[in-house]
């Protein structure tokens, strides 16, 4: 399991099939990053260097599943994604001069961002109940439905 101990199996089996079809479309790599990157993945490309053909990074990824549609994550206000990897997406996008790319599937419906500019529709308090911790609340960025596009 990685981050706060919650990610299962069958998450990462589902994972693993977004990045396979990122890959494909993308023509790209998707290098897993430690868990202290907070963000699942590093997207490369073999790029031609002065002595030897390296993997350069092209964007940074994170990967996210949910079983509402996306109507209904349009109803309560948008995607919402924790301001701590919203930061984290941001600081690692300028460091690197390349993109983020959020890859959600809704109910199935695979859609995405790819962006350099972090504006957001909103800051919410948010979390979730169901496990009991009270780690799991905190600052989310909203992002509206309109911003995706289907991969």
């Amino acid at each position: 399991m990685r981050g706060g101990g919650y990610e299962t199996s069958d998450d990462l089996r589902r994972e693993g099939e977004i990045v396979s079809l990122i890959e494909q479309r993308w023509k790209c790599g998707a290098q897993k990053l430690k868990v202290s990157y907070k963000l699942d993945y590093a997207l490369t490309r073999v790029m031609p260097g002065p002595q030897q053909s390296s993997e350069r990074i092209v964007a940074f990824c994170e990967i996210k599943t949910r079983k509402l549609p996306w109507d209904a994550i349009d109803r309560i206000g948008g995607f919402m994604i924790s301001m701590d990897k919203w930061l984290t997406a941001q600081h690692l996008s300028v460091m690197a001069s390349v993109p983020f790319v959020l890859a959600v599937s809704c109910d199935g419906d695979l859609r995405y961002i790819c962006t350099e500019d972090f504006s957001h529709d909103g800051v919410i308090w948010q979390g979730r109940g169901d496990r009991g911790d009270a780690g799991d609340y905190e600052p989310h960025v909203l992002l509206a439905v309109k911003r995706f596009r289907a991969l």
